[in-house]
């Protein structure tokens, strides 16, 4: 009689050890914090396989964001030298979506995920903000904002505007300059090359730029005298003025 009471209070335990491990939840270590925690909590890195809580994922996450890194690299990985680049895990978007961050955060991270691929580049006129594919961009010398209100035009290099079916461009203004030289019919200094304009008066012309002096011909660009000294000056123009009528 009491070997059978035994018997049974032994199947009645092992009955709900068996019913307490199946409901048991499954735990596992966090490889950063080194917490054992419940599976419902992990977050697993690709393609490497390590699992880390979602806390320290997150905490990883929100901290290269703020610090503008990228990629986000797993922190074993990362530890472990002998870990190939291939080999090497990396969050995903998903895995960011799936712990959870901010709205502004979240578009850092886009942002950051793009510019692999894609570089962000403001347009000066509409302030617009536009990702332009990273292989064109570095072949392009000059950048069209996509915004079809907007279609501004400007230099990568100098950033500034670029006038179509103007003078080609040149970043420190010499093309430009020549050809508002040319169309205006502007002489050059036959010293200093500095364009000069002539506004009313004969052709007689002295140059402005400081330390220049030179005086020459409107008419022909012949250099007449190079001198400050009025004596000099007037010797000069009533020589060439034999030649060539002022």
């Amino acid at each position: 009689m009491l070997q059978f009471q035994f018997d049974e209070e032994d199947r009645m335990l092992a009955a709900e050890r068996a019913e307490l491990a199946t409901a048991a939840q499954s735990v596992f270590d966090c490889g950063v914090c080194m917490d054992t925690l419940p599976e419902e909590s992990i977050a697993r890195i690709d393609p490497c396989g390590h699992s880390f809580c979602r806390e320290c994922v997150r905490s990883l996450v929100v901290s290269q964001i703020d610090s503008r890194r990228f990629p986000v690299l797993c922190p074993t990985c990362s530890a472990d030298r002998r870990t190939g680049t291939e080999d090497t895990g990396k969050v995903t978007r998903e895995l960011v979506l799936d712990i959870g961050i901010t709205e502004e955060q979240y578009e850092t991270w886009v942002e950051m995920e793009m510019s692999e691929f894609f570089v962000l580049q403001h347009c000066r006129k509409c302030t617009h903000s536009s990702f332009f594919d990273r292989e064109q961009l570095n072949e392009a010398r000059n950048l069209r904002c996509p915004m079809t209100e907007c279609n501004f035009v400007w230099c990568k290099e100098c950033q500034q505007e670029i006038v179509e079916g103007g003078p080609e461009h040149s970043c420190d203004g010499s093309s430009e300059m020549k050809h508002l030289v040319e169309q205006q019919g502007w002489k050059y200094c036959p010293t200093c090359k500095v364009p000069c304009e002539k506004i009313s008066g004969c052709n007689f012309m002295s140059c402005i730029s400081p330390g220049c002096n030179t005086h020459f011909c409107y008419k022909c660009r012949e250099l007449i005298v190079k001198s400050a000294v009025p004596a000099e000056i007037g010797q000069g123009k009533a020589q060439h003025n034999a030649k060539c009528p002022l």
